[in-house]
C-alpha cells in the first residue's frame, strides 16, 4: 500500500494528489486514468518498454537523486510516492 492515504507524485511536472490508492494499480493505470495515453502497453510483462517511463526520487541517503526507467505496467503507483514521472508527452 502506498505508505500514506493519500500518495503525492509529479507527472510531467504537475503535482497529482493520489486519493485512496488501489496498491494493486500499475502505473501505466494511473496515467490513463489522468488522461495521458502516450505511454504504451505493449506485452505487460515488461520485456518490450513500450511502457517506459523517467523516475526522479530521492535515494534514501536524502542527498541524492537518483534517475531511473521504469516499465509502467509493472510498477504500482504506490511505490512511487513522492517521485516525478516523466513520460512521452
Amino acid at each position: 500500500a502506498c505508505l500514506v492515504d493519500d500518495g503525492v507524485v509529479y507527472v510531467n511536472g504537475e503535482r497529482r494528489v493520489i486519493e485512496n490508492a488501489d496498491p494493486k494499480m500499475t502505473t501505466l493505470a494511473y496515467l490513463r486514468s489522468i488522461g495521458l495515453t502516450g505511454t504504451k502497453n505493449g506485452c505487460s510483462e515488461g520485456g518490450c518498454s513500450a511502457c517506459c517511463v523517467v523516475v526522479r526520487r530521492v535515494k534514501t541517503d536524502g542527498k541524492t537523486v537518483e534517475c531511473l526507467s521504469v516499465n509502467s505496467c509493472l510498477t504500482p503507483i504506490c511505490a512511487l510516492d513522492s517521485s516525478w514521472i516523466t513520460t512521452v508527452e
